[in-house]
């Protein structure tokens, strides 16, 4: 029996629109193309006709394909801010080929061609853009949509990109306010519905957006001047519904080889020392791996999480952002251009959460369903429940401007200088608390059951083993109700918390200096040639848990109830007090009647909600008598903030290239393009803190034993010690086009090219991460003879992992060859069918080396040996075949009102033998592919422009793609299953001024599915319903 998530069946019946429909719209064409012919026949009496509405941005993104050498797709829009989209992402997801991830109910990183958006490069106005986040991918939400000219994406690389990317490079373009040639001015007022809030008690489904832009310009002198400025604000909600489990995958056995029963309880724990008979322990090595899988019955294989969690989420969403240009042009010789581009995106989120914090432990064999892919998807078992409530906020920050100067002294000569300067910052931070039932002292029996269902179904099963939806259930003998706020406050006996902060910087400075010449001939049309210098820095702040005791001490693990002795004036527990305060004031009634009702499967229905931030107001603001009256207050950062993970990086770029154009003919037909070279010499300087450990006192001796316990810790950082790493790297990279003119209508494109994607700056830091044995409590054991440690050894034991970056990885490189075969029988219509080959030798892993780690104690230090996982690119040989087709045609010779209608649509197959083995189960669980690798994906939009009337619906959808943390994720291999989206947009023009517009996102309430190992092992789960957008918009 085998379970995955099941796609809408429009994904097929599109699918068949584009294998079999596509002899359909090719025939279509020819009495286009032969109407064409007619209307020049007759060209005395054509009448100009304006073009409009979304048949115009079509043309015009047609126009910006055709005419553009390299292989391309864009859109661009017909007038000021009327891009198709909600956001940048979602604008640029109307581009063949361009796929966007989820995240928060919107499109977020983009992914070219099927391949990962880390294989891409960004650009605004020809400039590498920052990201905050974990690798280089850029986050376009930062880009107001309305802001934005024309996106051009670049399939194929050419010597005056510079660096490009193995997928291609995204170019994002502002307004030029002299070229405009028009001055208008747009207000538009928006409001906005999320569905997902509409049963959220307390929480408003409504949201509001304000958009102002001018375009103007002037004579000044015998030149021109001119500006835009464009200011965006919105303020809205993002809840989510999710059901996820810890990112810890677990595997074992019920059986031996030989098919006998293991027998006893299991405990699928894979830390050394801690599960049962039945555990496999995880190896990196393939073969050590198989080994290990050897030893048990294949059928009785399965996987399970170390946790299992059914969280809500109420959202607040705050975005802004300002675009503005300048453009002045005093003659026929000069122009400079100013731009700039800020925003700041600023949101906070209360989670309340439902956990099963131990679901690898306290199992029968016979209460367990496996299904032929080793997935559990029945099963019962013992453990505490947990409920968590965490706040979490986050800053988004970004700013950017850029300044060229071009100089043309003639008709032969043109000189570009750019100035430029990008940075993104990001602050996150969580107050994560979370309290346990186990006041009874009896750990309640639950069942998981996802049998029949998507979302897995929980309960509390009665004494007699049964769930709430099987047979016999006897709801009057349970532990408690999971609903009910006074059973869980009778339950609780326990309170966990820590403070935990995000702190990220990415900033570029670069200049840019272009010359290019025209030499007119027979071959040779122009020379094109040029340098860019850049800095990047990336500063990462890790390791920032910190939390405060009731005495009000420092440390940097969570804070645990059960840990902290301290007293109150009269000499009772502080945490006694504590627990029922938070019982009392902080947890309440579920409030969301329809807990996933719009999923497949009934979740865990409702719970009592924990309150993070009136629970870090109960710990913290004690000065307050009435625990009704105390405010939530932030603790602060830990006053050390440096690490041993922390990430301070350089990466200096030096880049030169030249480029040929040329025109000629070949077999008597016309053809043009380029060849050139690109030099890329790049220098890393990484800064690295201490990379140690410490072992420190835990709390006073016993007062019975007069015994120590002691914790072991990374080492603080203090006296500003620090090594610095060095590297480079020095890469060619030739590239041709050639465009063939079959005739009028048909051109072949073909281009080779070697290309580069670097990994993200943060993956080249110095630093070194530990992970210790127990993540609730490093405790350590060790023999202490006056004052030196005897047993150092076994303290190594505790370290299970240790991982860290490394300033020398290597690009990866590829070559790359495109063919395209275009076909443009008019403005309104083409058709393309492309082939493209990427041959890399390149896969992201890590390679294990090994380090004397030292660890202090008491002022001595001691050195422990340890496997230290470096991020690397490992020599392996892989290969992507792909195809693309794309077309789109607009009914023009339909009698009215049918001649409004317009069609377009893309599909995209990669087919690519690239293998990354899963880091905790190589050689069983199946190796992923390339990080966002889609095999297919594919878009179909129908509009209709009518009058004053404008309709349109886009369909996208995409197949299952690897989706890790981050580039070198050591956590087993998570994917995300096949998607797909239904948007809706309608516009009416009320008059000349004035035109209302209603927008839909995501209309078939697609969630997003997540899974580890294999299809049908259910990672996650986010719901976040669809957003219905009103707007009104004045323009004059």
């Amino acid at each position: 029996m085998k379970q995955a998530h099941k796609t809408n069946k429009i994904a097929e019946a599109v699918r068949n629109v584009f294998v079999y429909g596509g002899s359909t719209l090719l025939l279509s064409m020819v009495p286009q193309a032969a109407f064409a012919a007619e209307e020049v026949a007759d060209e005395e009496v054509a009448e100009v006709i304006q073009v409009t509405g979304n048949r115009a941005t079509m043309s015009r993104s047609l126009s910006e394909k055709k005419h553009t050498v390299a292989v391309v797709d864009a859109i661009a829009a017909a007038d000021f801010g009327d891009l198709p989209g909600l956001s940048l992402s979602d604008v640029i997801e109307n581009v063949p080929g361009a796929t966007g991830h989820r995240l928060k109910g919107s499109q977020n990183e983009i992914s070219l061609r099927g391949l990962g958006p880390f294989l891409g490069s960004a650009t605004f106005n020809g400039r590498s853009i920052t990201n905050a986040g974990p690798n280089r991918a850029v986050n376009f939400k930062k880009f107001p949509s309305e802001l934005v000219d024309k996106v051009v994406v670049y399939k194929s690389q050419q010597a005056d990109l510079v660096e490009g990317g193995v997928s291609g490079t995204i170019e994002v373009g502002s307004l030029r306010p002299v070229a405009y040639g028009k001055e208008e001015t747009v207000v538009e007022v928006t409001g906005v519905y999320n569905q997902g809030a509409d049963h959220v008690d307390g929480f408003s489904p409504y949201g509001k957006k304000f958009l102002l832009s001018t375009v103007q310009k002037t004579e000044l002198g015998d030149g021109h001047l001119g500006y835009t400025l464009g200011l965006t604000y919105s303020d809205s909600s993002n809840p989510e519904e999710i059901y996820t489990s810890s990112s810890t995958l677990n595997m074992c056995g019920l059986r031996n080889a030989d098919g006998s029963d293991i027998g006893g309880t299991v405990v699928c724990d894979a830390r050394a020392g801690r599960g049962s008979d039945h555990v496999i322990l995880p190896e990196r090595d393939v073969e050590a791996s198989k080994q290990a899988f050897a030893q048990y019955d294949p059928t009785s294989l399965f996987m399970i999480p170390n946790s299992f969690t059914y969280r809500s989420i109420e959202d607040e969403d705050e975005r802004k952002g300002i675009v503005t240009a300048i453009q002045y042009t005093p003659n026929e010789h000069w122009d400079f251009n100013l731009d700039a581009v800020y925003s700041k995106l600023e949101y906070v989120e209360h989670r309340h959460e439902l956990a099963v914090s131990n679901a690898r432990d306290q199992h029968d064999a016979d209460d367990m369903i496996i299904n032929d892919e080793g997935a559990l998807v029945y099963y019962k078992g013992l453990s505490d429940l947990q409920l968590l409530g965490e706040r979490r906020s986050q800053l988004d920050e970004y700013t950017g401007w850029g300044l060229k100067t071009t100089y043309t002294p003639n008709t032969d000569l043109k000189v570009e200088l750019d100035v430029s300067y990008s940075d993104s910052e990001r602050y996150r931070l969580r107050h994560r608390t979370r309290v346990e039932t186990g006041e009874s002292g009896v750990e309640p029996s639950y069942t998981w059951d996802r049998r029949s269902t998507l979302v897995p179904s929980f309960g509390l099963n009665d004494a007699n083993g049964n769930a709430p939806w099987e047979e016999g259930y006897d709801s009057n003998n349970v532990p408690f109700d999971l609903s009910s706020v006074e059973d869980w406050s009778n339950e609780i006996d326990r309170l966990r918390y820590y403070r935990e902060h995000e702190d990220r910087k990415d900033t570029i400075y670069a200049a840019r200096l272009d010359v290019d010449y025209y030499i007119g001939g027979s071959f040779i049309e122009s020379i094109k040639t040029g340098v860019r210098l850049s800095e990047e820095t990336m500063l990462v702040d890790n390791d920032t848990r910190f939390t405060k005791d009731m005495r009000g001490e420092p440390s940097n693990i969570e804070w645990d109830s059960q840990n902290d002795d301290a007293t109150d004036a009269n000499g009772n527990l502080i945490v006694d007090t504590l627990l029922d305060e938070v019982a009392t004031h902080c947890i309440s009634e579920f409030n969301n009647s329809d807990f996933f009702a719009d999923q497949d499967g009934s979740g865990s229905g409702a719970y009592p909600m924990l309150d993070g931030e009136c629970t870090v107001a109960q710990m913290y603001d004690r000065d307050t008598a009435d625990p009704a009256s105390r405010r939530y207050v932030d603790i602060g950062e830990n006053p050390n903030t440096r690490s041993s993970g922390d990430v301070d990086a350089t990466e200096t770029v030096s880049a030169a290239y030249i480029m040929a154009n040329y025109r000629s003919e070949l077999a008597g037909l016309p053809i043009e393009g380029n060849f050139g070279v690109r030099a890329v010499h790049t220098e890393i300087e990484s800064l690295s803190w201490n990379r140690g450990l410490e072992i420190v006192p835990n709390g006073a001796p016993d007062p019975d034993t007069g015994i120590q316990a002691y914790e072991l810790t990374e080492a603080s950082v203090s006296d500003g010690s620090s090594d610095v790493l060095k590297s480079n790297n020095l890469r060619w990279l030739p590239s041709a086009t050639l465009i063939m003119h079959l005739n009028d209508e048909v051109m072949l494109r073909l281009a080779g090219y070697r290309s580069m994607s670097r990994v993200a700056l943060q993956d080249m830091g110095a630093g070194r991460n530990f992970v210790m044995d127990d993540a609730e409590s490093n405790t350590v054991n060790i023999n202490v003879e006056d004052g030196k440690i005897t047993n150092i050894d076994q303290v190594s034991g505790l370290v299970t992992e240790v991982t860290g970056g490394n300033p020398a990885v290597k690009p990866l490189m590829s070559w790359n060859g495109d063919v395209s075969l275009e076909w443009y029988p008019s403005e309104d219509a083409y058709l393309s069918l492309a082939y493209y080959w990427k041959r890399f030798n390149a896969v992201l892993g890590s390679s294990p080396v090994n380090e004397e780690i030292n660890v202090a104690f008491g002022g001595d230090d001691y050195s422990i040996e340890r496997r230290v996982a470096v991020n690397d690119v490992l020599d392996q040989d892989s290969t992507i075949n792909g195809i693309e087709i794309s077309a789109q045609k607009h009914f023009s010779e339909l009698p009215a009102p049918f001649d409004g209608i317009g069609v377009k649509a893309a599909y995209n197959y990669a087919d690519s033998d690239y293998e990354r083995q899963d880091p905790r189960y190589p050689g069983f669980l199946a190796p992923a592919n390339m990080w966002g690798n889609s095999k297919e994906t594919g878009s179909a939009s129908v509009y209709w422009d009518f009058d004053k009337l404008s309709l349109r619906v886009l369909y996208k959808f995409r197949s299952k793609y690897y989706q890790p943390s981050n580039l070198f994720d050591e956590r087993s291999n998570r994917y995300v299953l096949d998607t797909e989206y239904l948007d809706f947009s309608a516009k009416y023009k009320i008059n000349k001024t004035f035109s209302v517009s209603l927008k839909a996102l995501n209309l078939l309430n697609e969630p997003q599915v997540q899974v580890r190992g294999v299809d049908s092992n259910i990672h996650e789960i986010s719901s976040t319903g669809s957003k219905f957008f009103l707007a009104l918009k004045a323009k004059f």
